[in-house]
């Protein structure tokens, strides 16, 4: 049994690290972005457009661990805030677009 939970936690944390290491912060406010991501399109300081194929609840799940917080969402427009920084996350086909109303 114990054997068993060892393995389990060891397994654990080696998925959390190996997600962790797939993730970087953008160039807006620090904004955790997939390690894979392209920059598309840079609009002005404050919005840009990244290439990745889809984002997965996991990522999400990255982007709370990183200390931002989910504030609100419209439909596919999430609201991240964290401190006095608040991050757009807009989704779409094959890429995503991320902006701050601050």
């Amino acid at each position: 049994m114990k054997k068993i939970f060892v393995w389990i936690i060891g397994t654990l944390v080696i998925v959390i690290g190996l997600n962790f290491a797939c993730i970087k912060p953008s160039q807006l406010n620090k904004f955790p972005v997939p390690l894979t991501a392209q920059v598309e399109k840079t609009f002005d300081d404050n919005s840009v457009l990244y290439e990745w194929n889809g984002i997965n609840r996991l990522y999400h799940i990255q982007v709370q661990l990183a200390g931002w917080r989910k504030v609100d969402q419209f439909g596919s427009d999430i609201v991240y805030k964290k401190g006095k920084n608040r991050v757009h996350l807009l989704t779409s086909r094959g890429s995503f677009h991320i902006y701050s109303d601050n």
